[in-house]
């Protein structure tokens, strides 16, 4: 007969079934732990780069803001000088300059011909008295200002009136009224 010692514990078939199976659910236990620990702090770290992009994000809102305020206060101040430029311009329009009546004047004046008493208004109508040398002076002088002459580009609505032709011998002339509108260049 053997006599043998057995210093293992006797263990049934089912007591090792029943270890194997705690070791298996241990071990899927540690690592579905450990799969939700590195999930943990991935997400820890996803949510930490988050909020640090929100702060970033938050601190270059406010420095747009600031910036577009002071924009829009200079915007406004440049729109403000537009608007006196424009209105400057349209009061150079409508106050018409006597010396760019006077130089158009004497660019359609024919020669043997002088103006006098000159009055205008703020609204471009022109009057003077005219005096030409000869009936033929006085007719080129209508006909430079009428309004059928295409080449009367700065005076329109000319009118003429007092014609008083004075023949003396050899000399004659001729003075009358004229109100026209100035329509600048």
């Amino acid at each position: 007969m053997k006599n043998n010692i057995n210093l293992l514990p006797k263990k049934t078939k089912e007591e090792v079934k029943g270890e194997k199976l705690a070791f298996k659910l241990d071990f899927i236990s540690a690592v579905v732990l450990i799969i939700v620990e590195v999930f943990s702090f991935s997400y820890l770290l996803y949510s930490e780069g988050l909020n640090t992009k929100v702060v970033s994000a938050q601190t270059e809102y406010h420095k747009n803001l600031s910036n577009l305020k002071k924009f829009t206060g200079t915007e406004n101040l440049i729109n403000n000088i537009n608007q006196r430029y424009a209105d400057v311009l349209l009061l150079k329009r409508s106050f018409i300059n006597p010396l760019d009546i006077v130089s158009a004047l004497n660019k359609q004046i024919p020669p043997n011909t002088s103006i006098y008493d000159m009055n205008y208004t703020y609204g471009g109508q022109v009057s003077f008295s005219c005096s030409t040398q000869s009936v033929l002076d006085a007719a080129h002088f209508i006909y430079i200002f009428s309004n059928y002459n295409p080449n009367n580009k700065y005076f329109s609505n000319t009118q003429i009136s007092g014609l008083n032709i004075i023949n003396s011998g050899s000399n004659e002339s001729v003075t009358f009224s004229v109100t026209t509108y100035y329509d600048g260049p």
